[in-house]
């Protein structure tokens, strides 16, 4: 019988136990400790499980848990609700306590979440005729693992001719890691805009385990990018977060306010807009430019 583990439960809580300050849970923090964070032992007990299970946990050889038992985890770790969802995600478990209106939550509650396949078609009609609406406002329609499937021509403007590329490389953490123009263009920002990129592909992953596609862009990245391999080493979770953008154009600098938005219709498939902070600016812009 093949031996079944889950490698990525065990990494997870691992990182997450040594981030964890032990004075905070009551616990001395000693010069004398040798380990980051919590001991192995002492977290169990804080969830009130046995060190034994616990241990089975980390080591990957318990491959999932119920759902009292990762609340305690979540609990004890102080996760964020992404990192809940992602533990929750890794476990192979329907998380009954996250809101039915948080859209990472609700893919944890459908059996068919975690194998469903990306996707790479074009948008529907109906998505279709959203992502035209937001006229000359830059949007990029990506599915899982940040693959690109359209991009209007405000963002083509903005960012690179996605069009262009081979298939492969249209994916945004692709771009954002291994293309000069986007160091350039996000300037001093460019690493922790990476950095939470490359936590959405980690959340990713964890959404739709096993697939082909991930583990191509994972071995690819960890191959051409040092800062990749720092931050999937870390366990890193994020959603990308959303807010004001300044970047640095060939056209000069020009600030935005990023969004992100998910049709109800196509849960997979995410908008991430930059709307100008000069809307009729941008559009002059744009039409001055266009070929």
């Amino acid at each position: 019988m093949a031996d079944r583990r889950n490698t990525e439960l065990g990494h997870f809580l691992r990182t997450r136990r040594a981030q964890v300050n032990p004075a905070l849970t009551g616990l001395p923090d000693t010069p004398r400790r040798r380990v980051a964070g919590l001991r192995r032992e002492e977290l169990a007990q804080l969830a009130g499980l046995s060190a034994d299970y616990y241990a089975r946990l980390e080591q990957g050889r318990q491959v999932t848990a119920s759902a009292s038992v990762l609340d305690a985890l979540a609990a004890t770790l102080r996760l964020s609700p992404e990192e809940r969802s992602h533990l929750y995600g890794l476990a192979r478990a329907v998380d009954c306590k996250r809101p039915l209106s948080d859209g990472v939550g609700a893919l944890n509650r459908t059996s068919g979440a975690t194998s469903a396949q990306p996707r790479t078609a074009a948008l529907p009609p109906t998505v279709q005729a959203m992502f035209d609406a937001f006229g000359t406002t830059s949007v990029i329609a990506c599915g899982p693992f940040a693959d690109i499937v359209a991009a209007n021509p405000a963002a083509r403007f903005l960012y690179a001719d996605f069009d262009a590329m081979p298939p492969g490389d249209r994916n945004t953490i692709v771009w954002m890691l291994l293309d000069p123009v986007a160091r350039e263009l996000y300037g001093a920002a460019w690493q922790g805009t990476a950095t939470e990129m490359i936590g959405k592909l980690r959340l990713d992953a964890g959404r739709y385990p096993d697939h082909p596609r991930a583990a191509e862009l994972v071995a690819r990245l960890d191959a051409e990018s040092a800062l990749f391999r720092e931050v999937w080493q870390r366990h890193e979770i994020s959603t990308c977060a959303q807010g004001a953008k300044h970047l640095h154009h060939r056209a000069g600098t020009l600030s935005f306010v990023s969004e992100a938005v998910t049709a109800l219709s196509e849960a997979d498939i995410v908008f991430y807009l930059m709307i100008p902070s000069n809307p009729a600016s941008f559009a002059e812009l744009l039409d001055r430019h266009a070929p």
